[in-house]
Parts: structure tokens; sequence; C-alpha cells
């Protein structure tokens, strides 16, 4: 959610539907907060696992392709680099 609405943020747009809902700002930092903080909770996911930088890197690449087979973006890459600098830089702001 928090990449492709970062594409069309980044291409002068505010929401973007995904899945026939409408997204916004306010979901994709509610997505980018998940993403932040999840490993420092050392959260468990359902299949035992716990988000790792390596395991959301595993994860972005996933979506990216998925993105790019179901949607025409203009910006994904810089998305993607805004992502990985809010959720999992060292520095990023909660």
């Amino acid at each position: 959610m928090s990449l492709l609405y970062l594409d069309r943020w980044l291409s002068g747009t505010g929401a973007t539907a995904l899945y026939n809902v409408m997204e916004e700002a306010a979901t994709a930092e509610i997505s980018r907060s998940d993403l932040w903080q999840w490993p420092k909770l050392n959260v468990v996911m359902a299949d035992g696992r716990m988000l790792t930088t390596d395991l959301y890197t595993t994860f972005k690449e996933q979506e990216l392709g998925k993105i790019r087979e179901q949607f025409t973006t203009l910006h994904l890459d810089k998305a993607s680099e805004i992502l990985d600098q809010l959720a999992v830089e060292k520095n990023a702001v909660t």
C-alpha cells in the first residue's frame, strides 16, 4: 500500500485505488509506521517469523513485482527509496 501510494503522491495524486478501495496518506502512514515499529518491537508474524530488515526487503521486492504487473507507475523506484528511508533506516521518525 505504501509503495503504490508514494508512487501516486510523487505523480501529484493524493490517493490511489487499491483493490477497489481508495487509499490515502493516513493508510500509507499506518503501513509505514508498522514497518518501522515491528522489527524494533520484535513482533512475531502469524507464521512465526519476525520482521527483519532482510525480510522487509524480500517482501518489498515481491510487492514491487506485483505492482509493476498490475499498475501503471511513474515513480515506483523513487517510492521504494523513500519507503526504505522512512521504514528501515536508523534515523526514521515515527
